[in-house]
């Protein structure tokens, strides 16, 4: 039985570690015709509707924040009650509002995208 020496026949070290295998392969695939236009809006419709959700989600965990400090606390201070009557409630409908923002931002990207289908040629 024959030892490795670590060594090739020429006398250098052998290339150890991984090897990459070429696969060619093929899938079908429906390409659409988009303007520049086209994409910028569907672009600004994918950054408004991530801004709204932000947004919305720092304004609702505020406002979630305020009820939870409110029940927490054993004695709340009159200064506070003008945080907890109505800047509260606010937060969490303009928190809402922005979520609702970011839903008809997603629904009339969607809707973009269909009519780039829809016109685009079948054929």
């Amino acid at each position: 039985m024959a030892v490795d020496s670590g060594q090739s026949s020429n006398g250098q070290q052998p290339m150890h570690g991984s090897t990459i295998e070429t696969v060619y392969s093929r899938r079908k695939m429906k390409c659409y015709s988009v303007t520049e236009s086209e994409l910028k809006q569907i672009g600004l419709a994918n950054l408004g509707a991530t801004i709204c959700v932000g947004i919305g989600s720092a304004l609702f965990a505020f406002g979630v924040d305020v009820f939870k400090d409110s029940i927490l606390a054993t004695e709340i201070p009159k200064e506070a009650n003008i945080l907890i009557d109505s800047i509260q409630p606010i937060c969490l409908y303009l928190g809402a509002a922005f979520y609702i923002a970011a839903a008809a931002l997603l629904w009339w990207r969607q809707s973009m995208i269909g009519t780039i289908k829809s016109e685009s040629d079948e054929g």
